[in-house]
């Protein structure tokens, strides 16, 4: 469930400082994201976006796989969560509590996974935090190809003090 070996101590910037660092450890600890060739394109203090390749993500249709779009909105919510509890050197441990993607359209070109985190949820997730070491946010991913929203999903996170 938590990410193997993960040393809290280190000084979190040399893990993750930039985009493509943050590329480097989303795919180094989660193997299975290695074949999508997912990449962090964008990433400011609030927001994300991740592009992904049609191809990699194809099902039998030649579209965007449901399964494909569904983690990769996923991934983009816990990115952009991990780089700020990293940046912000919170003790917590991330994981996904609860998703729903609704599929509007298929995706049947490369895409992209944006998310921006409101500054007052991330505020009170870290109230929450500080009081009880356990507290959750809700984050909206949207999954864009050709300039349109071909999917919204709806994750809860939730960070775990760790023991």
């Amino acid at each position: 469930m938590f990410i193997k070996n993960e040393d809290l101590s280190k000084p979190v910037q040399t893990l993750i400082t930039d985009a493509g660092s943050l590329t480097k450890y989303i795919l180094s600890n989660i193997p299975i994201l290695e074949h999508s060739k997912l990449s962090v394109a964008q990433l400011t203090d609030n927001s994300i976006k991740l592009t992904a390749p049609l191809y990699e993500n194809r099902n039998h249709y030649g579209s965007a796989f449901g399964g494909s779009i569904a983690t990769i909105g996923i991934v983009a919510g816990w990115a952009i969560l991990t780089f700020k509890i990293k940046k912000e050197n919170i003790p917590t441990t991330l994981v996904i509590k609860s998703s729903h993607t609704e599929y509007k359209l298929p995706v049947q070109n490369d895409f992209y996974a944006e998310v921006i985190i409101d500054h007052n949820e991330w505020n009170n997730f870290k109230r929450k935090f500080s009081e009880k070491g356990k507290a959750g946010i809700s984050v909206t991913s949207k999954i864009i190809s050709n300039g349109n929203i071909c999917s919204e999903q709806e994750s809860i996170y939730v960070g775990i003090q760790p023991k």
